[in-house]
């Protein structure tokens, strides 16, 4: 099997730590303002982001940096980074030849190395634990191979495999947690923040400059205990974990009125009153509707105007994909650059002037030709 090869352009590199500060995001000294999109596909069965059989990763990038975009969330699982020396199928990466013969996580090597020539931010969402299957905990109950140490094990690797990669904008810990999950329920089998504590103690302590993402309770939406009693951390290490909700319109949820004071005060109740604690940084990690029934660009356009007067401008789109289930994508199709022009104007309202990144040379550059064995 290969490995992941690095070449240095110069002998050392030059990495710009991220930060809060006073409730804003900062890369280096400079403050920033992100335009996200998400670009799903490695955390399925396919194991590799949608789209390689239409055209090479430089094309989408390409295309989401003539949006104004800035910074994309890449899902992927545990497996990805910790247990898949697999090759990804060659049909699923037919268009991109320097993805053939290389396993998934050599690809988003590939997809790291053109982001940053790019001055594309890159979040790892830890999507899901193996391939295809949603669970509602970061580990699984009764499992020696799924457990909260080994999550933490694959964030940790992560960090020390890009640790010379500017644009590794941080991890984002576990999608989604729900069901049985609890917050401050004093209970380690469920309560995902004594886990957030440990995993922050664990990786954030050993690599600074680096952040961590976390969705809230019921499928990413909850944070309304957070304030009251966020993680037991110092204040150094706590605002490193940017506060990343999740929130989706119909028909993925069933919303019972479509007015502006129900829908922000249900927001404000989830996530929004944390806006105005400086010691977080809010940063939706998905958010969307297909936006073509009255009550999808209802929902949509209210969330938009939430965002920007409560000033949680910071976002990831959900999702690139022209063909997501639930809420469609940005891009029309495959075949072409085009972009859905109704949904882009939400995006350019919430984000009108993203930050033009400025990371600092030299940088260290993925070699993707294939390594010596």
């Amino acid at each position: 099997m290969y490995l992941s090869y690095f070449w240095l352009w110069t002998c050392t590199a030059v990495v710009a730590a991220w930060s809060v500060r006073d409730g804003g995001l900062y890369l280096g000294e400079q403050e920033v303002s992100l335009r996200g999109i998400n670009w799903y596909g490695a955390e399925t069965h396919n194991r590799v982001v949608e789209g390689l059989w239409s055209h090479p990763i430089s094309f989408y990038l390409d295309a989401v940096a003539s949006q104004g975009f800035n910074a994309m969330r890449i899902p992927i699982t545990e497996d990805t980074v910790l247990r898949d020396g697999t090759a990804v199928e060659d049909h699923l990466v037919a268009a991109e030849p320097r993805a053939a013969g290389k396993t998934p996580l050599e690809i988003i090597d590939v997809v790291m190395s053109d982001a940053l020539e790019r001055g594309i931010a890159v979040l790892l969402d830890v999507h899901r634990l193996s391939y295809g299957a949603s669970s509602p905990l970061w580990y699984v109950p009764g499992s020696s191979v799924y457990t909260p140490q080994s999550l933490i094990r694959a964030i940790d690797t992560i960090f020390e495999r890009y640790h010379n990669s500017p644009n590794l904008l941080g991890v984002d810990v576990f999608n989604e947690p729900h069901y049985n999950a609890t917050y401050g329920s004093e209970d380690p089998a469920t309560d995902w923040r004594l886990f957030l504590r440990d995993c922050a103690t664990a990786v954030l302590t050993a690599h600074p400059g680096r952040l961590l993402f976390a969705s809230g309770l019921d499928w990413g939406k909850n944070f309304s205990a957070y304030a009251a009693r966020p993680p037991e951390l110092l204040d150094n290490v706590l605002s490193r974990i940017i506060v990343s909700p999740h929130m989706y319109g119909p028909p993925i949820v069933y919303v019972s009125r479509y007015t502006r004071d129900w829908l922000y005060a249900e927001w404000d109740a989830l996530f929004g009153f944390l806006a105005a604690d400086h010691r977080f940084h809010l940063c939706v990690g998905e958010w969307g509707t297909r936006y073509v029934t009255v009550e999808e660009k209802t929902w949509m356009d209210f969330f938009a105007g939430y965002l920007v007067e409560r000033g949680i401008r910071n976002n990831f789109y959900w999702a690139l994909n022209p063909y997501s289930k639930d809420v469609g994508g940005l891009l029309n199709g495959w075949e072409e650059a085009a972009f859905d022009p109704d949904k882009m104007a939400l995006v350019r309202f919430v984000v009108p002037e993203p930050t033009v990144l400025a990371y600092p040379r030299p940088w260290i550059r993925h070699d993707v030709s294939s390594p010596p064995r």
